[in-house]
């Protein structure tokens, strides 16, 4: 008899380390899954806990996040530990109209404080909401390009629809005059019906402008139109500075972006931490510091550059030869 008792209470104990080692999270996607998602699944299953998840892609739809959050977000409540949100567009407006009871985790937002997300990076003074930025200063940015590339004007493609477009203009501007820079918006037309033309059309334009660099912004739809991007880049002979990694792996020449699997590691650390049972109020948001600048290797030798003493132990290069 007693034998059987010990053996239950040996399962009952298992079963209740299994329970607690469970997390439940809610994963929000504005574009479908990306590296630091990755990361941040990878971190936690390092850490032992298992994981069981729920997702919704909005696809880049915002009546979707609206019927989502009016019509299923409430039904997920009850049954998950954390809402884990992508990007800016979906993490405000979760946070807005969500009424979460359980705190959310927002991922790669590029401001969080002009978001209206937290009060502070440092301490966001928050009961129930953390995350990561992906914004790595754009004054380092445009200072690492300019050492190796020669220009004195840039185009931007200003989008809109983005949330984050007006916000990252805004920036480069403000540094303009540092360095000898000026800054030029091209509007971009997401609703084009042949979006790759009137991307031909708008490089045309930057062309015959006298502008030969183009910045490419921390932008889901410019991102999800990458192929069509590069080719038309390409095409005229641009150069081009990335503000995200994906670019710059795919085409783009080069860029001192965020490591968004990093990103995603460290929120997982975060969520770890609140485990362990430190407050949200006393998490900082995930910063990707200095970043890492990555140039394309292909694209490179496409145009006569030199690459300065003091940057080559900083550079990862990347993709195909």
């Amino acid at each position: 008899m007693w034998q059987t008792l010990i053996l239950l209470w040996i399962i009952s104990c298992f079963s209740a380390r299994t329970v607690a080692n469970e997390l439940r999270i809610g994963m929000v996607l504005w574009r479908g899954e990306t590296p630091a998602e990755q990361g941040f699944k990878d971190k936690l299953q390092e850490y032992g806990y298992r994981l069981s998840l729920k997702k919704f892609n909005a696809k880049q739809n915002r009546q979707a996040i609206s019927f989502f959050i009016r019509s299923e977000l409430s039904q997920w409540s009850h049954q998950l530990d954390y809402v884990y949100t992508y990007g800016t567009t979906v993490s405000t407006l979760i946070k807005e109209f969500g009424n979460l009871p359980q705190p959310q985790l927002f991922a790669v937002v590029t401001d969080p404080v002009q978001a209206q997300l937290v009060a502070n990076l440092d301490q966001p003074q928050t009961l129930n909401i953390i995350g990561s930025t992906n914004q790595v200063s754009t004054q380092l940015q445009i200072s690492q390009a300019k050492q190796i590339l020669s220009f004195n004007k840039i185009a931007f493609l200003y989008n809109p629809r983005e949330n984050n477009s007006e916000h990252l203009l805004e920036r480069l501007r403000h540094i303009q005059s540092k360095f000898n820079l000026e800054v030029f918006s091209y509007r971009i037309n997401p609703e084009s019906s042949n979006f790759k033309q009137h991307l031909f059309k708008v490089m045309s334009q930057i062309t015959k402008d006298k502008i030969n660099t183009v910045y490419l912004p921390s932008d889901s739809f410019l991102i999800s139109q990458r192929a069509a991007l590069i080719e038309a880049i390409n095409a005229f002979k641009m150069l081009s500075v990335a503000a995200v990694d994906i670019f710059v792996k795919d085409g783009a020449l080069l860029g001192t972006t965020a490591i968004y699997y990093e990103l995603g590691e460290q929120l997982a650390q975060r969520v770890h931490q609140h485990q362990q049972g430190v407050a949200i109020s006393k998490l900082s948001v995930v910063r990707p510091g200095q970043g890492q600048l990555l140039i394309n290797r292909s694209a490179w030798q496409r145009f006569s550059l030199t690459l300065p003493d003091s940057l080559t132990n900083k550079v990862q290069w990347v993709g195909d030869q």
